[in-house]
């Protein structure tokens, strides 16, 4: 994506003061940088947490549904707001614009269910570890779909973070998933969608964030309304299906405490990271997830007891000589 008139109200991670970050407002993107690296490192330990007998007792489809009706609620709410203090000018509903929103949305919906899926075939730390793989992805695709050029030292860091995935994908290997949670483990299906996640992942946070800067003008909030009612429909025709072909309960089935606090806290995921990527970019994304990775370390041991093998401890550290790596030019 070419450079346009509006590039200037973009931040790099060190908060370079522009005109929409002034002093009170950077303090604000520091903080929800902050609040995102606590709500992708608490993700995969909660999901964990709702497991009964080592399986997710609700559907993926019902969690997703309330997350992208909630986070629409909300928007809808902020707009009304904007829209009532004459603070924004709405731009015209044709296809051409409303269209492209589709498909992030579209991209998000499935990514969304094989995050839930998928840690039913691995522990809460490996699904951290692997799911760093998408800064590969992110990279790649964001050279050749935002045109920005990566740095040798950065390519090298993307490097190591291969690597250190791969290392804890060999040391965590195992052919079966019924395993306590206090082991380290991933199986083949594991492996196979983790990497169908990253590749999703990095192409809706990539194309997001096209759409969502080709219309600087536009605000977030109403851009957030129509990722969200493509988001809401696509979830909630999947969750209608589903209850048509298994024996769950309704919309709450296998909902716990922990099932509730993934809903809120992924709700503030999206909004949160919808703001990151119109006014940072998609690599500002990845920072936060690598973050997020020694925290849900620390979590999982805390909460889950965690056996750490010398392979993950191993991947765990290059993970961090990455992110230094990769930032630090």
């Amino acid at each position: 994506m070419p450079r346009g008139k509006d590039d200037h109200i973009i931040v790099d991670m060190q908060g370079t003061h522009t005109p929409f970050f002034e002093r009170g407002k950077l303090c604000m993107w520091q903080v929800m940088i902050v609040v995102e690296v606590l709500i992708y490192s608490s993700y995969s330990v909660m999901i964990h947490m709702c497991k009964v007998d080592g399986r997710i007792p609700f559907r993926s489809s019902s969690v997703v549904f309330l997350v992208e009706m909630i986070k629409l609620l909300i928007s809808v709410n902020f707009l009304l707001v904007e829209v009532q203090k004459q603070d924004v000018q709405l731009p015209k509903l044709t296809l051409s614009f409303c269209l492209p929103f589709a498909f992030p949305a579209v991209l998000y919906f499935i990514n969304n269910n094989i995050a839930i899926h998928a840690q039913g075939y691995m522990d809460s730390t490996t699904y951290q570890v692997l799911s760093n793989m998408k800064i590969v992805t992110t990279s790649l695709l964001y050279r050749l779909i935002i045109k920005r050029v990566l740095k040798k030292a950065q390519w090298i860091a993307v490097g190591i973070l291969t690597l250190a995935g791969t290392l804890d994908s060999y040391g965590g290997y195992v052919s079966s998933s019924i395993i306590t949670s206090s082991e380290v483990f991933v199986t083949a299906p594991g492996l196979f969608l983790m990497f169908v996640y990253s590749m999703l992942s990095g192409l809706s946070s990539v194309y997001s964030e096209y759409v969502l800067k080709r219309n600087m003008e536009v605000t977030l909030h109403f851009q957030n309304v129509l990722m969200y009612i493509y988001g809401a429909t696509l979830n909630g025709i999947t969750w209608f299906i589903q209850t048509q072909s298994d024996d769950f309960g309704g919309l709450l089935h296998g909902f716990s405490m922990y099932t509730w606090m993934i809903v809120l806290s992924q709700v503030g995921n999206g909004l949160f990271m919808s703001v990151i990527i119109k006014y940072g970019s998609s690599m500002t994304r990845l920072f936060v997830l690598t973050s997020a990775m020694p925290v849900s370390t620390l979590l999982t041991v805390i909460f889950l007891n965690t056996q750490l093998t010398i392979y993950f401890i191993t991947s765990v550290g290059l993970v961090v000589v990455a992110l230094i790596q990769y930032h630090k030019h």
